[in-house]
Formats: C-alpha cells, structure tokens, sequence
C-alpha cells in the first residue's frame, strides 16, 4: 500500500513539473531550463537530506555498487532530460507526454533480467494496450495506410525525442533500483540519499557545461515556473526513488504515467491545444495499459 500511495504522489509531482517545464520553454532555451531544473531541485533535496542526517544521527553506509549505478545513471539522465524538456518546446504536452507510457515496455524486460521481476501474459497484453495508444494518436492518417500512425509520429521532431526519453528512462529506472540498493539504510534514507547524490552530481556536472558554453542564464533563476519546477522534479525524484526502494520498479513507473491525462487537460485549458478525441483514446488506452501491468505484473 505503501507503494502505491507514494507512486501516486510521484504522478501528482511529475504532472506539476510537466506544466511548469514547458511554460518555462515557450521563454528559454532548453539547456537553461535543463541546469535551472537540476539547481532547485538539488537545493531541495540537500537541505531534506541534511535535516535527515541531522536527525538520525549518522550517514548511510554506501557499496560499491552505489558508485558503479551512479557513474551509468548520469549521462543516462542529462541525456533523457535534455530530450524530454526539447520534446515538450517542440511538441504540445498533450501529443507528446502520452508517450512516455512506453517507458514500462522498456523496463519489464530490463528488470526480469536484472532484477528477477518477470512479467506475467496480462501485463503483456497491458503493454500491447500502450502501444495500440500510440497507433491511437495518428489515428486521422490511419485511413492511409497500416503503418501511417507511425511515421505520423516519427515525423513529429519532439514525439521522437519523448520516444527515446522514454527508452532511456527505462534503463535508468532499473540502474536507479540497483543504487538505491547500494547503500546500507532504511528504505526512507536508502531513496534521500541515491536521489541527492545523483542530483547534486548532475547539477555539478550540467553547471560546468554551463560555464564552458558560456551560456546565457538571463536570470532564470528569478523566474517562478522554473523554481517550481525544480522543487517538484526534487519531490518527484525523492518520492519516486522511495516507492522503488518498497515497491517493484515496473508497477511504480506505470501508475506514474497517469500524469499523463493531466497533460491532456492542462494542454487544452492552460496552452489552448486541439485535443481531439484520437488524443483522448490514446491516452487512456495507454493509462489502461499501464493499470494491467501494475495489476498483473
């Protein structure tokens, strides 16, 4: 239950950084956004794993296997949200976001081989679900050919970057389970403590590209939708990473995407979008899909 209930609050923050995230891109370029994001939410998460320390009294014991998933999750994670914030500057949120749902075909392989978490026929059909979504969302060219949703998809420059955020994330989902695993802790210290350090260190990193390139801040750090994005990507990655320490990655990812529908709603009322009824079907037969794969994974 525990699990559930911290998911649910992970798709609550992912939702909230969505809308700001891409406000924040009708104003700034994308790398701006990407370092402002990963300031504040690094701030967050430092000044909770400080209070925590503080308050138990001593530091987690971190293995070696914590080390090795940091070093593969970085990269892995500048790279997917470089993509992810350029998808939603290029694409509306409410075409766009629903693609994240392939995140869990991804993971269900990746985690029964690596995590022993093999899935079961039902959540099979549960991913068919999401991908029959995805068909959904070009369904005005389907008349045209079989395969017309698809390269209606793939001609869309930032559905094709969400597509491969979706494909990284579900790499880093499984490497994230195996760092959190990497420290000695309770599950509440084990998730503080993965998602500060990889925050931090993304931060550290993106900031020093920042000042190579010379990048023009243009004080983002003033503005208001940036810091609240950033401080619900801290809650959404601590919450998140705390949920996978109880719970099976692949069920957590799933009911993270109901965000999803939020999309839908926000880029018709908020950004004036034409969400259409294709869009609609899509999105809850890709919410439907990833229901089943919670359910029977």
């Amino acid at each position: 239950m525990i699990g559930f209930i911290l998911s649910m609050i992970t798709a609550t923050c992912t939702a909230s950084k969505d809308f700001f995230v891409k406000s924040a891109t009708k104003k700034y370029y994308t790398k701006t956004i990407l370092w402002a994001l990963f300031v504040f939410a690094s701030l967050l998460l430092s000044i909770c794993f400080l209070g925590s320390i503080f308050y138990f009294g001593s530091l987690p014991e971190l293995k070696s296997q914590f080390w090795i998933a940091l070093v593969l999750d970085v990269p892995l994670l500048i790279l997917a949200n470089h993509f992810y914030i350029k998808a939603l500057k290029l694409s509306e949120m409410s075409f766009c976001l629903p693609l994240l749902s392939f995140t869990p075909i991804g993971i269900v392989p990746i985690a029964a081989i690596f995590l022993g978490e093999k899935p079961t026929v039902l959540s099979l059909l549960g991913i068919c679900l999401i991908i029959i979504g995805s068909f959904v969302l070009g369904i005005k060219k389907l008349k045209d050919g079989l395969l017309e949703p698809i390269k209606n998809i793939l001609k869309d420059k930032g559905a094709v970057y969400m597509l491969t955020t979706a494909f990284i994330w579900s790499i880093t989902s499984v490497i994230d389970k195996f760092g959190i695993k990497g420290s000695i802790a309770s599950p509440f210290m084990q998730s503080l403590t993965w998602a500060t350090t990889k925050t931090i260190l993304i931060m550290i990193v993106l900031t020093i590209i920042f000042v190579y390139q010379k990048q023009k801040s243009r004080d983002i750090l003033a503005k208001p939708e940036i810091s609240k994005a950033g401080v619900f990507y801290g809650l959404e990655q601590f919450v998140q990473m705390w949920a996978v320490a109880v719970w099976d990655v692949a069920y957590v990812n799933s009911i993270k995407r109901t965000s999803t529908l939020f999309s839908l709603v926000v880029g018709k009322i908020k950004f004036k979008e034409k969400v259409g009824a294709e869009r609609i079907v899509a999105a809850v037969l890709m919410l439907l899909g990833t229901v089943m794969i919670f359910i029977f994974s």
